[in-house]
């Protein structure tokens, strides 16, 4: 599948990305070289490693465009990457965030490095919602009934 990885100018969680907040051409060098993955969810302590362990999903083929990065997303057949998947089909929404170092700069995002980037829940998605879905999903992972 196709998405956004980054939107340029001001995007849900107010942060400002621009085309020149990163050497874009160093992030399409991971990504072809089959290097550049990502987690299902991530909270502020994640930190910057991706745990090979926790890998849903890899990036392919980023591209730059005027409204942001774009690239290829393959789900992978790892245990977080069934979760991943099944909450797809149950049309959960996500949202996908940078992990990364860097800063603010006069209002902007500058970044430093970037290592991975994560499907987190989209904020507007209800809590309950989500609750019922997820118990259902979990329930299938006991019973051992996830693609």
């Amino acid at each position: 599948m196709k998405d956004r990885l980054i939107e340029f100018g001001k995007n849900k969680n107010g942060r400002i990305y621009d085309k020149n907040s990163y050497d874009w051409g160093k992030l399409e060098d991971i990504s072809n070289r089959g290097m550049l993955m990502g987690e299902l969810s991530h909270d502020g302590e994640v930190g910057t490693d991706v745990l090979l362990s926790n890998v849903s999903h890899v990036i392919k083929d980023i591209e730059v465009y005027d409204d942001g990065i774009w690239a290829e997303i393959k789900i992978l057949d790892t245990e977080s990457g069934n979760i991943l998947q099944e909450l797809k089909d149950m049309d959960i929404n996500f949202d996908i965030s940078s992990r990364g170092k860097g800063e603010i700069v006069n209002g902007k995002i500058v970044m430093e490095s970037i290592t991975a980037f994560d499907f987190i829940p989209r904020p507007e998605t209800s809590l309950q919602k989500r609750s019922k879905k997820l118990n259902r999903i979990l329930e299938r992972l006991k019973n051992g009934n996830v693609k």
